[in-house]
């Protein structure tokens, strides 16, 4: 999969104003934030026109690096970009899926930036959109480790809240997760990634009472890179169904198919890339009532990422003697 494409950020300042610290969208195409958290980083986009923004690059997270230095400095090779990407879609009673946030019908209300912690960047974004007669807010909180630790954390929280004044039945929230690989970042000024190894991949669902857990692993070269596992926990009046197997897959039923459910499949793989994970709410809300849903992300590195950079660096000092 290539990178994910990135954005004008002369656009972006046209679009936005900022009111009392929140960004307020004046019709934007888009907007996009930056979390930072000590040596990890994580990219999301909050919002789009309708119709503006291809599947590959989603209203959600997009991007989550571990191991970032701190600030611009000389060619190295030194972090690791794990190519995280999160859609949300939902869907009331039994129509088609609407992606969140990039779906005509919706308004983007706010996104707010925060700093828990008072180290350099925000770590916290809260982004709020209505439409269909409900409020939905999702809260991203990054949790960041010291340069060499080589993990990460993210924690994503959903709130729905009911504001059409009547009951809605069979509201249905699902969000997409797609860890392609982890690729190398051999220019941390430039941000520009120069390797970029193909990874086997497989997926697993555990279930523990009211908590789902998938683990994926990615290996590269016969060896284990990396584990991420997802905990995804809801209020307890809502169902939680679950899917892995191929993002492009689920992506599309979702965007096609009136109705869809996930089907409960507990594991994939090994497969190349393209690995997709899947959770399913279900629930009813009154007037005013609210249901939330937690997913909690965390990366872990295994003693061959190590390698990876190791080969990494071999290649650049080729390149330079080549130049």
């Amino acid at each position: 999969m290539t990178r994910k494409e990135t954005f004008s950020t002369a656009r972006l300042a046209a679009s936005l104003c900022i009111v009392g610290g929140v960004m307020m969208a004046a019709a934007p195409a888009f907007g996009q934030a930056v979390l930072n958290d000590r040596a990890n980083l994580a990219r999301i986009n909050y919002y789009v026109a309708p119709g503006t923004l291809v599947s590959s690059n989603p209203v959600g997270l997009y991007d989550l690096e571990r191991n970032v230095p701190a600030g611009p400095g000389p060619v190295a090779v030194d972090h690791l970009d794990d190519m995280v990407t999160q859609w949300f879609w939902y869907r009331v009673g039994n129509g088609t899926a609407k992606e969140l946030g990039n779906t005509v019908g919706q308004t983007f209300i706010s996104a707010t930036p925060q700093d828990r912690d008072f180290d350099p960047g925000n770590d916290r974004l809260s982004v709020v959109y209505e439409g269909d007669g409900l409020r939905t807010t999702v809260r991203y909180d990054l949790t960041g480790t010291n340069y060499g630790s080589f993990t990460t954390g993210l924690k994503k929280t959903v709130i729905v809240q009911n504001i059409s004044g009547n009951t809605i039945n069979d509201v249905n929230y699902f969000s997409v997760t797609e860890m392609n690989q982890t690729r190398i970042i051999l220019s941390p000024a430039g941000d520009s990634p120069q390797f970029d190894p193909d990874t086997f991949e497989d997926a697993k669902v555990n279930e523990f009472q009211t908590i789902k857990r998938v683990t994926q692993t990615d290996v590269w070269d016969g060896n284990v890179v990396s584990q991420a596992m997802t905990n995804a926990s809801a209020s307890l009046n809502g169902q939680t169904q679950f899917e892995v197997g191929s993002a492009a897959g689920i992506r599309s039923s979702l965007n096609t198919v009136a109705g869809y459910d996930l089907n409960g499949n507990k594991t994939t793989g090994p497969q190349l890339n393209d690995l997709g994970t899947a959770f399913q709410y279900t629930f009813n809300l009154g007037a005013g009532q609210t249901f939330s849903f937690v997913e909690q992300t965390s990366i872990i590195p295994e003693p061959v990422s190590m390698a990876m950079l190791g080969l990494g660096a071999g290649l650049l000092a080729m390149r330079r003697r080549r130049a």
